[in-house]
């Protein structure tokens, strides 16, 4: 099949190729894609966004209270940054007026054939040491910022670290918060607060620099004759207009999305995979196929032709309309020429200083411009830092004396009692909200061994996950010895909880300390510390593992930047750098685990919480899924050996020893709980779900 004469157009200039989609939406033709884009707004100019966002009073506070606490954090550093900003603002306005007063100088001592070299020499040192001066503070604010931002970090770390660890919820806004506000979540890869800060600086920087080269060039003009004066400000002014309406792409300055329906395009995609990537090349190897692709990716790409079909330049940038792009070319960076195309008769010797003048004023001045016009409204910079300061003042509030829930009460020496009244709850699904548990009323009572059963997808983990408190009902109420959840302080009610799953993390910390993490309150000497994780270990089958690695070994260390990035201005790393960061950087070294080694770490870690820890609720959920029979086994057993004292809850899909020995079994089916008693009573109903999924073991 040919390919499409169309597909190989460039795209349709606005007003001639565009078509309209919707009554905001806009699409043009790009090689063989089709190209969508929205009209974009109309921005007014930039006094206009901040006059109309910053004076509404959260905003306000918002940034006062920041400029408050940089004043208290880091006054020196902080007047550092203001004082450089402000003569960055200032130099290129200065700089052209310096410029201005020797071109006037070198035309006044032309005509009057008087020269005073000590004035040129005084004006080229002040215009010479401006930029200079420039350089130094620019490398000063570079510098700055770096400290500034260390005492930022010092500062706003602690209390980001603690709102993040009382938040209840693993989708914390303040993960979000902290992301934007520091660029990263890395410890080593950003400061909060720093980047909203030179943001917030910059933009005012870029204002206040525009307006004081209008003053300046509002003086220059003042003072050269007409009509000179008079082509100085209409080129000026086209500088300004082209600037700020030229748009920054061909699609008005807007983002865009594109696809194709070539259908040639798309099976090249699949078949150009199938050709490169190493992953199936030993497929092809073991089919005999690769005369057949060689022959269909030949064929296929004859069929598409010569297209226009290279989708990372299309995602990269559309060039400008051609209009646009001669208008910017013909003002900006030809101001001069176009100054004696209006000119021409009426050229004097004072004519070339105003050439010089109007060539560097307008570069100047388009510069500074374009500056300005990228930057957007700054509103939404200083909702960022109200956002981050509302996850500040959160965990605040949770720290006030008069908030304090109630305390956790010893309740039954045997364990804990959890019920549930009319339970319902959802998860996200791709489609919207799912119904993972339904309508579940039941009672726990202190000290039982209750086993949780059923198919995949029956809602046991999300069950489990509401008796523990790591999940809020939508509907109904969980209770914890006969009170509501949420009356409890969270934390007092986790330190009275073992919370044991399938896929738990290790933290990137020595074995040590992922065992002490467990029991944070635990407080014993050294010595007596490896005796109870070696204890733990033997309980949950780490033992040998343990020994073999040692109680220092780091599983999981944190990766590290250690080489400069290329397209920052740097070359290539010479071998002896990499012979000194090899030499030099600290050798830790990531330990692999299988996942069935993961489990009995997490496993004993969880015996290391249960024995040295107050302890009356256990939740299991399927900790052994990758160990065999024997091990499962064993550590189940070590499990009910300590279950005194406890209430032991376990979600498993083998039933074996455990299910015998439960109180209760509660098995489960769309959510809902559709069968409940002992193992003995729950046998003797031959259609039961129960019996159907013990029969199938």
């Amino acid at each position: 099949m040919p390919a499409d004469p169309t597909s190989n157009g460039d795209v349709k200039a606005p007003r001639e190729g565009v078509r309209r989609s919707t009554s905001s939406t806009r699409r043009i033709t790009w090689g063989i894609f089709e190209v969508a884009y929205d009209d974009p707004p109309v921005n007014g100019p930039p006094y206009y966004y901040c006059m109309k966002g910053l004076l509404m009073p959260h905003r306000v506070n918002a940034l006062s209270r920041l400029l408050r606490d940089l004043w208290i954090i880091a006054p020196g550093p902080f007047l550092v940054h203001v004082a450089g900003s402000l003569w960055m603002s200032a130099a290129p306005a200065i700089t052209l007026y310096l410029y201005f007063s020797i071109l006037q100088f070198v035309q006044v001592s032309a005509t009057s054939r008087i020269v005073s070299p000590n004035s040129l020499m005084l004006l080229a040192s002040a215009w010479l040491g401006c930029g200079a001066v420039s350089t130094l503070v620019g490398r000063c604010l570079d510098e700055n910022r770096l400290v500034l931002g260390a005492h930022l970090r010092a500062h706003f770390l602690p209390k980001l670290a603690k709102a993040c660890l009382d938040s209840e919820t693993d989708n914390w806004d303040g993960g979000a918060a902290y992301a934007s506000s520091s660029g990263s979540l890395g410890f080593g890869e950003g400061t909060p607060a720093l980047d909203l800060i030179v943001e917030v600086v910059s933009r005012a920087r870029d204002i206040l620099t525009v307006a004081l080269e209008f003053v300046v060039l509002a003086l220059m003009a003042s003072n050269v004759p007409n009509p000179d004066a008079f082509i100085l400000k209409l080129i000026y002014m086209l500088t300004v207009v082209v600037t700020f309406l030229a748009p920054s792409n061909g699609v008005g300055g807007s983002g865009y999305t594109f696809w194709t329906k070539n259908i040639h395009y798309h099976r090249l995609c699949g078949l150009h995979s199938t050709v490169f990537d190493l992953k199936y090349r030993e497929a092809i190897m073991k089919d005999g196929a690769g005369k057949r692709l060689h022959s269909e990716y030949e064929t296929t790409l004859d069929s598409l032709g010569p297209a226009k079909s290279d989708a990372l330049a299309l995602a990269c940038y559309i060039p400008l309309p051609w209009y646009w792009a001669m208008a910017r070319t013909i003002v900006i960076e030809y101001p001069a020429a176009l100054y004696c195309l209006i000119l021409p008769w009426s050229l004097s010797p004072r004519s070339l200083g105003t050439i010089a003048l109007i060539q560097h004023a307008a570069t100047t001045l388009g510069r500074s411009v374009d500056l300005l016009r990228r930057s957007h409204d700054p509103c939404p910079v200083i909702d960022q830092i109200r956002r981050f300061y509302q996850v500040l003042d959160r965990s605040a509030r949770n720290d006030d004396p008069e908030a304090t829930k109630c305390p956790l009460q010893s309740g039954s020496p045997r364990g804990m009692k959890v019920s549930l009244r009319n339970v319902s709850s959802t998860y996200q699904g791709p489609a919207g909200e799912v119904l993972a548990v339904e309508d579940v009323s039941l009672d726990i009572e202190p000290g039982q061994l209750v086993v949780i059963v059923g198919g995949n997808g029956s809602g046991k983990t999300s069950l489990l996950r509401l008796l523990g408190g790591l999940d809020t009902a939508k509907r109904g109420d969980v209770l914890i010895d006969d009170r509501p959840i949420r009356e409890y302080d969270m934390g007092d009610l986790r330190r009275s909880m073992a919370f044991l799953t399938q896929s738990e993390e290790i933290y990137p910390a020595s074995l040590r300390e992922n065992f002490l993490l467990a029991v944070p309150d635990m407080v014993q000497d050294p010595g007596d510390i490896d005796d109870a994780i070696d204890e733990a270990a033997r309980l949950g089958e780490a033992y040998e593992l343990i020994q073999k690695l040692g109680y220092d070994a780091i599983l999981n260390p944190p990766g590290m930047v250690g080489q400069s990035m290329k397209g920052c201005g740097n070359g290539d790393i010479g071998p002896g750098a990499l012979e000194e960061l090899q030499r030099n950087s600290p050798n830790i070294q990531e330990t692999t685990l299988s996942r069935s080694e993961k489990q009995r770490l997490a496993v004993s870690r969880t015996f290391m919480r249960s024995k040295k820890g107050d302890i009356r609720l256990l939740l299991v959920d399927e900790p052994t899924s990758a160990l065999d029979p024997i091990a499962e086994r064993d550590i189940l057993q070590n499990f009910c050996d300590l279950k005194n004292g406890k209430t032991m809850i376990c979600v498993t899909h083998r039933l074996g020893d455990i299910v015998r020995r439960a109180d209760v079994i509660l098995c489960m089916k769309g959510g809902k709980i559709v069968q409940k008693g002992t193992h003995g009573d729950l046998m003797l109903d031959e259609q039961g779900e129960y019996r159907r999924f013990y029969e199938a073991q």
